[in-house]
């Protein structure tokens, strides 16, 4: 069994895949003599190969960016001051779904539950890749509870490779990018100018739209994407709907504004009867 690993230094991921594999056996006798000469036995088949490890849709940048945004710290822990982390382990499986969600070691006051239900709104992972074809994979994640004025361990503040205006885009910069009022305005603005494509309704088509995009330094908005969408006109209505908003608060780093990646989940839900 070999166990590879694979940590980040800003989020402190943890990766470890098993992979088993049968290794021809090996006699004690090593060599077998034949007429006063040595000849060496064939070395055992190699180990299958991990050829692509599993990661989430854009790479640990992108992951860290969609936790950053979507863990809501809970009352309870803001009460009683709990911070730290909740290591979580699931399994990645071949079509890129997560499973078997566990809380290895959680910190309790509703901390172990968010960690959990922000992994389960996760968009599909990129599955792990053996020998060619995709196979299941558990990951270990330590998922960080911080608050405001408590210190932790300095590091830089990550980054992408991308550049807007040839200036650095941030991932987790010391003051996050925010939506004019915060995250329950923004959903307020979603819930008010979404419309619901007809196409969309007609195929009873519903689900989450993932979409990543860039709040400049100015708080506009560029390189919108959709990571994952569900069609039927519900991926185009939610870019619409995104770039017709206003402009955000950026994010800052060192007292400075800057360019930020964001990563916001659109849902999409039919009035049941």
């Amino acid at each position: 069994m070999t166990t590879l690993k694979i940590f980040h230094p800003k989020i402190f991921t943890c990766l470890t895949v098993a992979v088993m594999a049968c290794s021809t056996l090996v006699p004690t006798q090593a060599f077998a003599q034949v007429k006063n000469t040595t000849k060496k036995v064939p070395p055992p088949p190699p180990l299958p190969v991990i050829d692509k490890l599993p990661q989430f849709p854009g790479g640990q940048p992108a992951f860290y960016t969609y936790l950053q945004n979507n863990i809501k710290y809970p009352d309870s822990a803001k009460r009683k001051n709990i911070s730290g982390r909740v290591h979580l382990s699931f399994f990645v499986e071949t079509d890129g779904n997560l499973n078997e969600l566990t809380v290895l070691r959680g910190i309790g006051a509703g901390c172990d539950q968010e960690a959990l239900r922000v992994m389960r709104n996760s968009p599909k992972w990129e599955p792990s890749i053996k020998n060619g074809k995709p196979v299941r994979a558990k990951m270990t994640v330590p998922i960080a509870f911080t608050l405001a004025g408590k210190k932790s361990p300095a590091v830089k503040a990550p980054t992408t490779k991308l550049t807007v205006n040839g200036k650095q885009v941030y991932t987790a910069p010391e003051q996050s990018a925010e939506f004019p009022g915060g995250i329950q305005q923004f959903y307020k603005y979603l819930a008010k100018n979404m419309n619901y494509p007809e196409l969309a309704r007609k195929n009873n088509v519903q689900g989450k739209v993932f979409v990543t995009f860039v709040i400049k330094d100015d708080g506009s908005i560029t390189d919108a994407k959709i990571i994952r969408g569900i069609g039927s006109g519900c991926d185009e209505e939610a870019l619409r709907v995104l770039l017709k908003g206003p402009k955000w608060n950026p994010g800052m780093q060192g007292g400075q504004a800057i360019n930020q990646q964001y990563t916001v989940p659109f849902s999409f839900s039919l009035a049941k009867g």
